[in-house]
């Protein structure tokens, strides 16, 4: 939080606006007379030794007056004879600048005057002169560093809030100077003292020394007792208490000033002294009665939330309640509606467009009942002749759908009816500019994230099936999507829209109700048509380096979308659907594998692996075309899962591949990083075949996981990187011994490896450097 910066002034002025005011108490009775003597415009005052020191000026009163005159001539003289009386005799001219201070018989212009001088005379903080200041300071007779200080004490009970309020100022500077080297040790206790007198003490008293503390505290550099903070803070929290305080204002400069004092205290640490503090704060923005309270308490939250944001989880849920009703967001929508409805049908499209941000602004907070009349105003905009305000107004629907769209609620922000005119309006405008179908994808793609909610016990089962409501509608928003990212021929993978879209259509996909029959229709046409882009995608030539990186991303997409598809439609009753394509499928899914870009290749594999699920055991009959592009070099930790897959789907199918495939993957164990990887294959392999894999491959495999297991690659090794490989090779051997386990049939075969097992295992336990 910035500081609050002090009044500055290179001389009198006549124009200056004076210090803040607030309303000044008349003094209780009993009030010490130290704190309320009024000294007259000439004050004797008397050192700690009795010898009386007295001001060089007699008539300190009318020159400050005359500072200020309206007259040129006049306030021109003034100021010489000031500027002459701080030259000839420094020390005096502050001691009667602090005296005019104290005085409640002197015009409270002059004495508004007199702090700003003396407060400059020491407050340099903002120039060049800061030093130059402090050494002055320090160089001044100790009698009358300590008058001036006890003038300052004095004042802060003074009658005129302006004088109260420079004092605190000047307090505060002295405090940075005195402190740091064993000054002014009694300060602190001083204004302590005010706070403690109950019922004696004026609340314009309490209120000057809080904004004292205020000011002290402000300087960071300086160091405190931990007896001292916690006195202070005891002072501050008390008066913050409406029950304890009745006077607003002392309550409002309790809350400033512990937004400093509270940087001292153990708020870190200290669970005692951080819910104290908080619960004070929290107190202190509930205040009904003071809305400079409440501002005042919402300051120091935000300056706590700055620095110990970590330490605020246990608040946190009381923190959104005190916001949220200070923000008052249920008054705040009939307010906005006003404005919106005021704005959003002129002439003017900046108008237009700042009524439709309004809305934006204010979804997170209020009920759904109230915002739902005004979302039909989106809708409207959605055709507005102007492209800006139909893609504001579609990108406000997509915040719409983000936050308060979902069918497991009990309440919906668009009934029934209004369902199919949203539907129309997003398949028009997906065939918009791109500005504006950008948006209707992002705001498809979470109008269909909605329907994905889990469904628990205590939610109507009948809403397992709620994305019906979008069947319809699919075919509609399917090709309003696809026009959004329609393939140009001659750059047919550079359109910005692509991520967005495809990320759509995966999402409507995936939530669709596969057992409606619109739903059907519309997904099994998407397929061919995602097919033929991917084609397209793969025949196309990149000619720069960007356009050969965007045909990857590209591929990686309809790799996706596809993916997607396949297992939507393979676990229903039209996966012969899947099983009419599954050739050209696959066959393209290959040939993304032989890409530049590892993440197209892996979104391949798994397309792969959800079609080998799909079609089942009639995979074997595609098997050729895999093993054609069957290679150590399209090998990643993916697509050897996707193998384990496919071994799992084929079962004793496979076996008329299997030896050459279990002959690249002993080739692949020369490669270190995949070694880890292709053991946890053999065991899904092993898993997969059962017997045939004892008969076949169980003592090659045997033997590759003594020789990865042999401790000498790993043991004792300090090399971080290495350490993490050792744990992962460790990780897929057990992985591997627990498929053979799990799949071998012959008990003999099974106790070898078991005892191979325990081997393993003992090896493992001596090695220090192994993950625990």
């Amino acid at each position: 939080m910035p500081k609050r910066k002090r009044e500055t002034t290179a001389g009198p002025n006549p124009h200056r606006r004076p210090l803040a005011t607030t309303a000044t108490a008349s003094p209780p009775p009993g009030t010490p007379s130290t704190m309320l003597r009024e000294p007259q415009a000439r004050t004797d005052i008397h050192a700690s030794d009795g010898q009386l020191i007295q001001p060089a000026m007699d008539n300190i009163t009318q020159i400050p007056k005359d500072a200020q005159d309206l007259d040129n001539n006049i306030r021109l003289v003034a100021e010489c004879k000031l500027k002459q009386l701080q030259e000839r005799n420094r020390p005096n001219f502050l001691l009667s600048l602090s005296a005019e201070l104290s005085s409640d018989a002197s015009p409270h212009e002059c004495r508004c005057l007199a702090g700003i001088m003396l407060k400059n005379s020491v407050e340099g903080k903002y120039s060049e002169d800061n030093s130059i200041l402090i050494e002055q300071w320090n160089n001044l007779d100790q009698r009358i560093k300590s008058q001036i200080k006890e003038s300052l004490l004095i004042t802060l009970g003074s009658l005129a809030p302006q004088a109260r309020h420079a004092s605190s100022q000047i307090i505060g500077r002295l405090a940075y100077i005195e402190i740091p080297s064993q000054g002014w040790q009694d300060l602190i206790g001083r204004l302590l003292r005010n706070m403690a007198q109950q019922g004696a003490s004026p609340s314009s008293l309490k209120q000057a020394t809080l904004e004292a503390l205020e000011y002290v505290f402000e300087e960071k550099t300086l160091r405190f007792e931990k007896d001292t903070i916690n006195g202070v803070l005891d002072a501050v929290i008390r008066a913050m208490n409406h029950q304890a305080e009745k006077s607003f204002q002392v309550r409002v400069a309790a809350v400033k000033a512990l937004q400093n004092v509270h940087k001292f205290a153990d708020f870190a640490s200290d669970d005692d002294c951080r819910n104290r503090i908080m619960t004070a704060i929290s107190d202190a923005a509930k205040s009904d009665e003071a809305v400079e309270v409440k501002h005042a308490a919402f300051g120091c939250l935000t300056a706590i939330a700055s620095k110990y944001y970590m330490e605020l989880e246990p608040y946190m849920e009381t923190t959104l309640s005190l916001t949220t009703e200070a923000l008052g967001l249920e008054g705040v929508v009939p307010l906005a509606r006003q404005f919106i409805e005021g704005n959003i049908k002129v002439a003017d499209w900046c108008s237009r467009k700042t009524a439709i941000s309004v809305l934006g602004a204010i979804l997170e907070g209020p009920s759904i009942e109230k915002l739902a009349p005004v979302v039909g105003l989106l809708i409207d905009k959605m055709e507005d002749p102007h492209m800006e305000i139909r893609g504001t107004a579609t990108c406000t629907l997509r915040q719409v759908f983000e936050l308060l769209h979902s069918p497991a609620l009990d309440k919906r922000f668009f009934t029934t009816e209004d369902f199919p005119r949203i539907m129309a309006a997003l398949s028009k405008r997906g065939k918009d500019v791109p500005e504006v179908s950008k948006e209707v994808c992002e705001a498809i793609y979470f109008h269909a994230r909605g329907y994905d909610v889990p469904i628990s016990s205590e939610v109507d089962h009948s809403k397992k099936k709620i994305s019906s409501e979008l069947s319809p509608f699919l075919s509609g928003v399917i090709n309003a999507i696809l026009s959004a990212s329609e393939l140009d021929k001659k750059t047919p993978f550079g359109l910005p829209a692509s991520a967005s879209a495809y990320g759509a259509l995966i999402e409507i996909v995936r939530v669709s109700n596969i057992w409606d029959f619109e739903a059907v229709i519309a997904i099994m046409d998407l397929m061919p048509r995602i097919m033929r882009r991917l084609n397209t995608a793969l025949d196309a030539k990149a000619i720069s380096s960007d356009d050969k990186t965007n045909r990857q991303n590209l591929q990686a997409l309809l790799c996706d979308v596809l993916h997607a598809i396949i297992e939507k439609l393979g676990n229903s009753l039209h996966a012969d659907k899947v099983r009419e394509s599954a050739q050209s499928m696959l066959l393209q899914f290959c040939r993304v594998l032989t890409c530049d870009c590892s993440t197209a290749r892996d979104k391949a594999a798994l397309a792969i692996g959800a079609l080998a699920r799909a079609v089942g055991p009639k995979f074997l009959d595609h098997m050729p075309i895999f093993c054609q592009y069957y290679s150590v070099k399209l090998f990643s930790p993916i697509y050897l899962e996707v193998i384990g897959t496919i071994f799992h789907v084929l079962g004793d199918e496979i076996l008329p591949c299997c030896d050459d495939m279990m002959d690249v993957l002993y080739e692949g164990l020369s490669k270190p990083k995949l070694k880890p990887q292709i053991l946890a294959c053999f065991g899904e392999i092993a898993l997969a075949i059962g017997k045939h894999f004892e008969e076949y491959h169980l003592q090659a495999v045997r033997k590759k996981l003594k020789e990865a297991a042999n401790p000498r690659y790993y043991a004792n090794v300090s090399d971080e990187d290495k350490v993490d490989y050792g744990n992962q090779l460790r990780e897929g051997i057990c992985k591997a011994y627990s498929g053979i386990l799990r799949g071998i049939k012959d008990q003999k075969s099974g106790l070898k490896v078991a005892a191979d097992l325990v081997e393993f295992i003992e090896a493992v336990s001596e090695d220090e450097s192994r993950c625990t």
